[in-house]
């Protein structure tokens, strides 16, 4: 036994040997090395997709010149649809504001404006309209059932005039709508639901060939059954846009109104109907935002007496 502290240093083979093992391995390490750099190498430049613009990828692949551009049709407004039917837009109670009457007026749609004739501005605001070239209405002041109502307009028809008085009336209020195309009644829930009331009105209006809008007012109105009889051209109104002077509700009734136009049947003629606003901001808004969407539904729009008969 060699005592502690005594043992034999290694020999000069013994640490040659481990030498040469030391470098083997030394080699090997570096052989792997750079045979896993090869191989990242070719996997980068073979077999990945090329991106363009890479460092790995060479130079961008170049692409073929693009051809001429196909002809496109020329740009311009869509044809109008097939229309299956008409709705008429009677905007009463203009007169007092040129400004929102001439909104109105540039809508680039047929309207009929219905003139009060006691408003100042009524008789230049009528020829506008006309110069413009649509259609004016008188919007004739006929007494309403309530008796208060009829105490804040002057110069309405009332059922306890006399015949003379009734026609001198109408014929005033016509003098002050130049150009007036027809009639409408403005109020009229008593006047117009009586017979005889109306038959004085009426025969004016055959004198002069104009035709005369029956606003319904009320459900007992005789108006449009008297004028048939009497053979003047009438309509009725169907449908108040602006009861509610609400944007999205009048866009509601302009919508109900061009779907019960779709429904109606004439073989001689485009069918349609008639519906009545007033000169508001609100139903100005709202018929410049559906006018599209109600032609789409195959609706077009026309001069109120067009629909009369």
């Amino acid at each position: 036994m060699v005592a502690k502290g005594l043992e034999r240093p290694p020999e000069r083979e013994d640490l040659m040997r481990n030498w040469r093992e030391d470098f083997k391995l030394h080699w090997l390490l570096v052989l792997l090395f750079l045979l896993a750099l090869g191989t990242g190498f070719v996997t980068a430049r073979y077999l990945l997709p090329r991106t363009p613009g890479s460092s790995l990828s060479g130079p961008p692949e170049t692409k073929p010149s693009p051809g001429p551009a196909p002809l496109l049709p020329p740009s311009g407004p869509k044809p109008p649809p097939n229309y299956k039917a008409a709705l008429g837009i009677i905007i009463d109670d203009a007169g007092g504001n040129e400004d929102l009457l001439k909104k109105f007026l540039g809508l680039g749609i047929p309207l009929t404006i219905s003139f009060l004739p006691e408003y100042r501005g009524t008789a230049e605001q009528a020829r506008l309209t006309v110069a413009e070239g649509k259609e004016a209405f008188l919007h004739l002041p006929m007494e309403p059932e309530n008796p208060e109502m009829a105490r804040n307009y002057p110069g309405m028809i009332m059922t306890g005039m006399t015949p003379a008085q009734i026609e001198e009336l109408v014929r005033r209020h016509l003098e002050r709508v130049p150009g007036a195309a027809g009639v409408n009644n403005h109020e009229g829930s008593k006047a117009t639901a009586d017979q005889a009331v109306m038959k004085v009105v009426l025969s004016v209006l055959k004198e002069k060939g104009l035709p005369f809008v029956d606003s319904r007012t009320s459900a007992h109105s005789v108006a449009y059954k008297v004028a048939r009889e009497m053979g003047v051209p009438a309509g009725e109104n169907q449908v108040f846009l602006d009861n509610e002077k609400i944007v999205e509700k009048i866009k509601g009734q302009l919508r109900l109104a061009a779907r019960l136009a779709l429904k109606r049947t004439s073989p001689a003629s485009l069918p349609g109907l008639i519906a009545i606003g007033h000169l508001h901001p609100a139903t100005l808004e709202a018929l410049a935002e559906t006018i599209g969407e109600i032609q789409q539904m195959g609706v077009t729009f026309v001069p109120a007496r067009q629909l009369t008969k």
